[in-house]
């Protein structure tokens, strides 16, 4: 008998086997000329291991590897196979984060996160779009970052944590810093047992805003904050750019 068959090849959409794309859906396509194409032909498909078989003429499969397809020509018997394979890009990044994850009144974290190489986005859950982002919470605050492979499509999240100081965490011993009274009308002392130069103070209010600063020197300072409403205040005390104490205060009218 004549050996006849047509020639065909298995095609599949989408491209490859992603997060997104759990699944692919093969088409035969033949591409011999328009005579052999019209011949009957049957068609099994066979999948990488866990190998399963099927005459669906289009299936669908969600498992990478290397496929089969054997076309038989229901006239003379004669079969033809072809093989094609499925790839699979699922990687899922990998995150780590680095920064200041503990800061006082006044002060900013930069906390950045790296996936390694990419493509890959990253979103933060403060609307910003690049690895690395600047903070000054008021209270102990959660960041998330969502890093996605722009190639898999795949993503993952990470939470950091920027812990937020109220009391004195300086480079100064507790007794060289004293402010007194405290409450107070809004009149205060600010005393340093030390030596210290090119220091200033610097009060800020529970929303973060600066609203007081003024030039420090050893020993008794006098501190007016004449017309700020009561309520909870905090100061920093700094050297040359360099935090060398932190509190709070209170101001209540008489």
């Amino acid at each position: 008998k004549d050996i006849v068959i047509p020639t065909y090849s298995a095609t599949f959409s989408p491209a490859s086997i992603t997060c997104t794309n759990s699944s692919i859906m093969f088409s035969p396509t033949c591409t011999s000329t328009s005579s052999l194409c019209s011949i009957p032909i049957t068609m099994t498909w066979t999948s990488p291991p866990p190998t399963q078989t099927t005459t669906v003429t289009s299936p669908s499969y969600t498992v990478p590897g290397t496929y089969t397809l054997a076309y038989t020509n229901t006239q003379n018997g004669c079969i033809g196979i072809t093989t094609t394979v499925v790839p699979s890009n699922t990687n899922i990044p990998i995150i780590s984060v680095t920064g200041n994850t503990a800061i006082c009144v006044g002060q900013t974290a930069t906390i950045t996160a790296s996936a390694g190489t990419g493509p890959y986005t990253y979103s933060w859950s403060t609307g910003s779009n690049i690895p690395s982002i600047t903070v000054s919470p008021t209270i102990t605050t959660n960041y998330t970052v969502t890093v996605i492979d722009t190639t898999s499509y795949c993503g993952s999240q990470n939470v950091v944590t920027v812990s937020y100081c109220t009391g004195i965490q300086t480079l100064l011993n507790n007794k060289d810093l004293k402010i007194y009274p405290n409450p107070s009308n809004g009149s205060f002392k600010f005393f340093v047992d030390r030596e210290i130069s090119h220091s200033e103070l610097i009060l800020y209010n529970s929303r973060g805003q600066k609203i007081h600063e003024q030039k420090i020197i050893s020993g008794e300072n006098n501190i007016i904050t004449v017309g700020l409403p009561d309520g909870l205040y905090y100061y920093v005390l700094l050297e040359n750019k360099l935090q060398l104490g932190n509190g709070k205060l209170v101001i209540e009218q008489q």
